[in-house]
Formats: C-alpha cells, structure tokens, sequence
C-alpha cells in the first residue's frame, strides 16, 4: 500500500520492480505476492517473483512461483 492508502496491482509490482532493483529482494517478494493476488494472470508479475526467489537463493519457491504462473497463463 502507498502512502495514500491506495492498493492496487500496479502499485504493489512497480513498487516491487523498484525494490528488485534496489536488491531488497524480500521486501520486493511480498510486493508482488500482493500484486498477485490482485491480478493473478499477469505472468510478468511470476516471472519477476521467481527472479527475486532466485535473488534470495530460495530456487524451491522460485520453481513453485513458475509453475504457478503457468497453471495461471
């Protein structure tokens, strides 16, 4: 949620692209579980997700998070 209390899909994933990028990859993770649970078909949204797994060395929750993502597509 932003500082307006707004939340929605595209807040939680920009926001967790931005975190991504600035390495705080578990604070990036739960951004884009919440973006999601939003909008559970964006596969870019499972993509980034399993990146960030990756990121934290977490490789079993990065293949769940895309087999996920392709039950979803």
């Amino acid at each position: 949620m932003d500082a307006l209390g707004i939340d929605s899909f595209e807040v939680n994933f920009y926001s967790g692209r931005a975190l991504a990028g600035l390495k705080r990859h578990p604070e990036a993770i739960r951004r884009f579980e919440t973006a999601l649970e939003r909008l559970p078909s964006f596969g870019p949204a499972y993509l980034a997700l399993a990146d960030s797994f990756i990121a934290t060395r977490d490789l079993g929750k990065a293949i769940a998070v895309l087999r996920r993502g392709q039950a979803a597509s």
